[in-house]
């Protein structure tokens, strides 16, 4: 969440074509990296929705994209945030999958993020959350 929290302050502190290279999460993959995106929280909301459309956004506070040849893709946003960063530790045979013989941790939302417009995934919402195969969070009235 770079892009939408700090974007204004690099283009004004290092200038424009290095603020623009940000979390360049495009070019990480092109270069064949595998990725992971998360929030520097306490210092920004633990939101994985805005996660999601910061990394295909790029908008920062006042309206300017950061470097909109870095914006990625839903499905490329979702894998930095599941398959992604089960890789970076080591766990990907467990775990950033939903898969006969992982373990089932996932949540169930009500918009699919690669269906939506990029301007509606920071609305989505968790329906039920599914720890190890057990639903542990459930929204009232569903």
């Amino acid at each position: 969440m770079h892009t939408y929290y700090w974007g204004d302050v690099h283009i004004k502190n290092i200038g424009k074509e290095a603020a623009f290279f940000i979390s360049p999460m495009k070019a990480a993959k092109a270069a064949g990296l595998v990725m992971s995106n998360h929030t520097d929280f306490n210092v920004t909301p633990l939101d994985p929705f805005w996660v999601i459309w910061s990394a295909m956004a790029r908008e920062s506070r006042s309206g300017t994209i950061i470097g909109p040849d870095q914006r990625v893709d839903a499905y490329t946003a979702l894998q930095a945030l599941t398959t992604g960063p089960a890789w970076q530790v080591f766990e990907e045979d467990r775990k950033g999958k939903i898969k006969e013989g992982m373990l089932a941790d996932f949540v169930v939302i009500r918009h699919n993020p690669l269906k939506q417009k990029v301007e509606d995934i920071k609305d989505n919402e968790v329906l039920a959350t599914v720890k190890e195969g057990r639903v542990v969070y459930k929204k009232i009235g569903i």
